[in-house]
């Protein structure tokens, strides 16, 4: 998640859609007065990653943290016994999340955007990620039908009482002109973005022979599920109901 002041737009970070490499681009055109988090979630710092981001040219995570002065008394007790201080603003923050910690001016007059994908394609990435980090040991199949919640985590990101907040949306499959679209509203060079292709991070978690066709291949009931629980991504952004 990015929150910049030197570009006024917030970047609002979803699951299993090239976020992290997007994220350390981003971060190249931020100032020091930007709001970038830490990778790894709200707890785990992911080394590998921050050093791979000062690396290509990009600002560090910093401006993240609670203030001192915002602090309860039972946090500053916790940040002195952990000795480490409390995230304010974390990765796949929601935006009810970030709009509750920033100004309204901010809020409003900001530009957000975030990135969505084609949900059959989605839902076998996620399950890729679930199995390669040890969260889960079912086969796809019951992985799917038994966890609808993971299904709908992005938009639970980009969503306020079940409305999308974001000015604009770029979809994984059309990132390359998407993104020029994005650098518009933004004022940004649209070169930065031919630097994205060199940026692989997270990209061996799922095997190439997996693909979305085979996934769903004679699995009817689990199409039916993806279309049933992600219906509103697919009308508001034109994905075809359908693995093939």
């Amino acid at each position: 998640m990015i929150l910049s002041h030197e570009k006024k737009f917030i970047f609002l970070k979803t699951r299993k859609v090239a976020g992290t490499s997007l994220e350390m681009v981003f971060s190249r055109v931020c100032g020091p007065r930007d709001i970038i988090t830490v990778f790894g979630g709200k707890h785990n710092v992911s080394q590998d990653e921050e050093d791979m981001r000062v690396s290509g040219g990009g600002w560090p995570a910093q401006n993240y943290a609670l203030p001192l002065t915002e602090s309860t008394p039972r946090q500053l007790v916790s940040q002195l016994l952990k000795r480490r201080r409390l995230r304010q603003f974390y990765e796949h923050m929601p935006a009810e999340a970030v709009r509750d910690a920033v100004s309204s001016a901010v809020w409003s007059e900001y530009f957000k955007f975030s990135v969505i994908r084609n949900p059959f394609d989605f839902a076998v990435s996620n399950y890729h990620w679930y199995r390669k980090t040890g969260r889960t040991e079912q086969d796809f199949r019951s992985f799917l039908l038994d966890n609808a919640w993971a299904q709908t985590v992005n938009s639970r990101i980009t969503e306020i009482d079940g409305e999308p907040v974001v000015d604009f949306m770029l979809r994984y499959e059309y990132l390359a002109e998407d993104l020029v679209t994005l650098s518009e509203h933004l004022n940004i060079d649209p070169a930065l973005w031919s630097d994205f292709t060199g940026v692989r991070a997270k990209g061996s978690l799922r095997p190439k022979s997996s693909t979305t066709r085979d996934a769903f291949k004679d699995f009817p009931e689990g199409v039916a599920f993806v279309r049933d629980t992600c219906r509103t991504t697919f009308e508001r952004y034109g994905y075809a109901p359908d693995p093939e």
